[in-house]
């Protein structure tokens, strides 16, 4: 807005009470007496009485005013002039208009009250406001403006700029001196005595230029306004106007630079200053070529004798028929393969080389809907080096090109692809990481795992020690958590004949007894050694292999360490998956007595802790920590549901939900275009409410998980939610559709209503589901509505397993005042379950109709 003219003139206002009050005893006439020379009420001015001294009181920047025979002012010689101005609309470059205000009042321009007016010339008249004000500036300073030299001066309650010189009418420049002062300077007034230098003012706002002045024949200094630029010293006689200069490239480094399609040149723009400038853009159908840096025939990709030119990165290619784009198979080329990387399939393929810069790390991946196999190789003819579906790094050895070739899995797709190789960091060890590779990657020997005291909830950690047998991870009694993600060593013991990596640990029992070795919690094929030396082979005391749990009972001796090996057969993708695991080394003991907190059945009699008579009111069973059976674990004479620490316990309760079962030949599924809201309204109530309206919120995304097949994935809470009376801080997220707040036995593949009231589980659309294609995430939500408060949410975006075809795209919102909200934008699969519940005793309440 421009600045603000009028001032509060309380003498001028008592004058006009004065005149009105005159007028009474014929001193002066009313609005009829235009012509007597007094302003009376309803007259802008008479004769030469004015409301507005000048044209500058009344908004303008200068000009003069005159009086109407009807006693109106004329401002047609005040300058500025806006034509539109008057016609009660605010238009452009005006800030008000007779009685349209823009709904704005004092209080918006830090006033406490008054009345806001418009000045004829259609700017804010703030002289009848009142109160405090900020501000603007301090006073005694000056600055330039429109080249005129405003003043900060003491009006009124606050500090505000007035027009103090017009450097115009002296066919002189408003600059800063040098000094913080604004001056109007001109001619020899700043004298100077060598022609043709120049330097920069203090602030780099303008610049001054030794300059000889024909009229008085003098050499005097002229000054100039930088504007929108800043003063740039090239050397100590000379200076420029111009953007603030950074070098961006080198010359001694790299002098050329392809981008696509156009060539670039390291040029010294000032003196030491280095930028690219275009050198020359190739012709159509042709790109620039890193090796000499020339226009050279870009290729089709359709095979890899004509591969397309990737001289630089990033590189994006999209369209929306692969199998139309691109016809080559590699099929029929009979390419050999190496082992480990993906075997052909029956659709096309795009050929790229890349001409990539030393030690890039390279994120190369498929984002549209058209499944791709991506592979690498040095040579057409040459083995696969890397590959992996839809989305693939690689770490570049040396400038060498490479070729990336992008294979359909089938001729059939008719669906869009969207490719993109961009440069990824280099994540050192302590980084924070994401489940995103393409944000980052860690450093070769670390591994993006959870860290919740993360600012992203993962860091880049060295592999743990258990890489080798010489770097066994010695460890107690217990039960922990490990992974096989990052190991390489294959430790052959001639008993499994597979592919493996292994992870090595060491025990030494500090008494002599029977100890359980348990591996446990795997979900894919493993194998369990317990060795007395794993540098030899032959000297495997078990071993065992299982897609579940692994367990052996051996007798130890004090002192003597024994070697577990846990094996993960078929290694690959053990650099992107983590393959968690849990290894338990329990003493055997005859009483559970003195181990009544270690969460292990030490007598192996089937009780656990405090749910074994053994601990019976002792000090870590004070409570009635279980509640269905039958019995007084903390001895304080009430059992089960009579005691008051039971209150509340799921067993001491009915069992609540509200769900629908769809069938594959029965109920069909009419969720696709609704969102279901449930809304808690009272202890183990919910109301439901439907509505039309499937919105998936993208935004306030915080990480991206990625989904493989029958997983369960731990994440903590932004807020406590209380769900059916319970409070939790963390959920259990099945890649099978539905969230838990109890970690459940399994993913739980097989939706069922009894699976469904064993556990606390809010069911989205529960059913045997997978990733649509390698490298598809769960995005996870948290933020704040305006409307509607905290929330937290998971994106589902996945297929049935059985059909390819069925997709399942939801998304689930939790939020912090317990409401729960489902929207769906797409259910073609053709069974499920969706609900909440909460189990308990009794009977499993009937389903219902969620869409009526």
């Amino acid at each position: 807005m421009s600045s603000f003219a009028g001032f509060k003139n309380l003498n001028f206002l008592v004058a006009v009470v004065l005149l009105f009050i005159s007028s009474c005893d014929g001193k002066s006439g009313t609005v009829l007496n235009c012509g007597n020379k007094f302003l009376d009420p309803g007259e802008e001015c008479d004769g030469n009485q004015f409301r507005y001294s000048d044209c500058e009181s009344a908004g303008f920047t200068s000009g003069s005013l005159s009086c109407n025979s009807d006693c109106t002012i004329d401002f047609s010689q005040c300058l500025p002039q806006n034509p539109l101005c008057g016609n009660n609309t605010v238009d452009e470059d005006e800030e008000c208009d007779g009685t349209e205000f823009q709904g704005l009042s004092c209080t918006d321009f830090g006033y406490q009250s008054g009345l806001l007016k418009c000045l004829p010339s259609c700017n804010f008249d703030i002289s009848n406001c009142y109160g405090n004000c900020p501000d603007e500036c301090l006073l005694g300073e000056k600055r330039c403006q429109d080249n005129k030299i405003i003043v900060c001066s003491a009006s009124s309650d606050c500090n505000g700029w007035v027009k103090s010189e017009d450097c115009t009418l002296q066919s002189a420049i408003c600059i800063d001196d040098g000094y913080g002062n604004a001056v109007c300077a001109s001619g020899c007034q700043y004298p100077c005595t060598i022609e043709g230098i120049s330097s920069c003012s203090d602030d780099g706002a303008s610049r001054k230029v030794c300059t000889r002045n024909d009229e008085n024949e003098c050499l005097g200094w002229t000054f100039e306004s930088c504007g929108d630029y800043t003063c740039i010293e090239l050397d100590e006689s000379n200076s420029i106007c111009d953007l603030p200069c950074e070098s961006s490239c080198d010359p001694e480094n790299i002098s050329l630079k392809c981008e696509g399609s156009q060539i670039w040149n390291c040029t010294e723009v000032v003196t030491d200053c280095y930028q690219w400038t275009l050198h020359q853009s190739c012709d159509e159908n042709f790109t620039c070529s890193p090796v000499n840096f020339s226009c050279i025939p870009q290729g089709s990709g359709n095979t890899c004798s004509d591969p397309m030119i990737v001289s630089s990165v990033p590189f994006h290619l999209y369209g929306s028929n692969f199998n139309a784009d691109f016809t080559d198979d590699l099929t029929s080329d009979a390419t050999p393969y190496s082992e480990g990387c993906i075997l052909p399939t029956s659709g096309s393929e795009l050929w790229l080389e890349i001409i990539p810069d030393e030690n890039d790390i390279l994120w190369i991946e498929n984002t549209g809907s058209h499944p791709l196999n991506i592979s690498i190789k040095t040579e057409c003819t040459a083995d696969c080096i890397a590959s992996s579906p839809n989305n693939i790094i690689y770490r570049v050895p040396s400038m060498d090109p490479v070729y990336v070739y992008f294979e359909s899995w089938d001729g059939a797709y008719t669906s869009p692809y969207n490719i993109n190789i961009s440069t990824v960091d280099n994540l050192t060890e302590g980084s924070e990481c994401t489940a995103n590779p393409g944000e980052g990657v860690c450093e070769e020997g670390t591994i993006c795992i959870v860290d919740y005291t993360s600012t992203t909830s993962r860091r880049c950690t060295w592999v743990f020690e258990g890489n080798s047998c010489e770097k066994a991870m010695e460890t107690p009694s217990g039960i922990f958590t490990s992974n096989f993600q990052g190991l390489t060593d294959d430790w052959d013991a001639g008993i499994f004949e597979d592919s493996d990596v292994d992870a090595f640990f060491s025990f030494t029992p500090s008494t002599d007894a029977t100890f359980q070795i348990s591996l446990e919690n795997t979900g894919f094929l493993t194998n369990l050694y317990v060795a007395s030396d794993c540098s030899n082979s032959s000297s495997v005391l078990f071993s065992q292999q299982s897609s579940g749990d692994i367990s052996t009972e051996l007798y130890l001796v004090s002192g003597t360490p024994v070697y577990i090996i846990a094996e993960k057969s078929n290694p690959p993708y053990v650099k992107e998956n983590p393959y968690s695991f849990n290894i338990r080394i329990m003493e055997i003991a005859t009483t559970e007595t003195s181990l009544c907190s270690d969460l292990m059945d030490n007598d192996l009699d089937g009780f656990i802790d405090c749910d074994d008579s053994d601990c019976f009111g002792t000090e870590n069973c004070e409570t009635e920590l279980n509640c269905d059976d039958l019995m007084d674990n903390d001895l304080d004479g009430l059992t089960d549901c009579d005691d008051p620490d039971c209150i509340l316990n799921e067993s001491c309760v009915e069992k609540h939900g509200i769900y629908e079962i769809f069938t594959a030949d029965g109920t069909s599924v009419d969720l696709t275009g609704y969102t279901l809201t449930f809304t808690p309204s009272g202890l183990f109530d919910y109301t439901l409410s439907v509505t039309e309206d499937a919105t998936v919120l993208s935004r306030d995304i915080v990480d991206s998980i990625p989904v493989y097949d029958d997983e369960v994935i731990s994440l903590d809470l932004p807020f406590e939610f209380t769900f059916y009376g319970f409070n939790y801080s963390r959920v259990y997220i099945s890649s099978n559709g539905f969230i838990s707040f109890t970690m459940p036995e399994s993913s739980l593949p097989f939706e069922s209503d009894v699976l469904l009231f064993t556990y606390h589980i809010i069911a989205v659309f529960w059913d045997d589901l997978n990733r649509i294609s390698s490298g598809d995430q769960f995005d996870i939500l948290t933020g704040n509505d305006d409307n509607e408060g905290d929330f937290w949410g998971i994106t589902f975006l996945t297929r049935e397993y059985n059909n390819s075809a069925n997709i399942l795209h939801a998304q689930l919102l939790l939020y912090a005042d317990g409401r729960i909200k489902m929207s769906f934008q797409d259910v073609s699969v053709s069974d499920g379950l969706t609900g909440i519940s909460s189990p308990g005793g009794g009977e499993i309440p009937p389903p219902t109709n969620l869409v009526p």
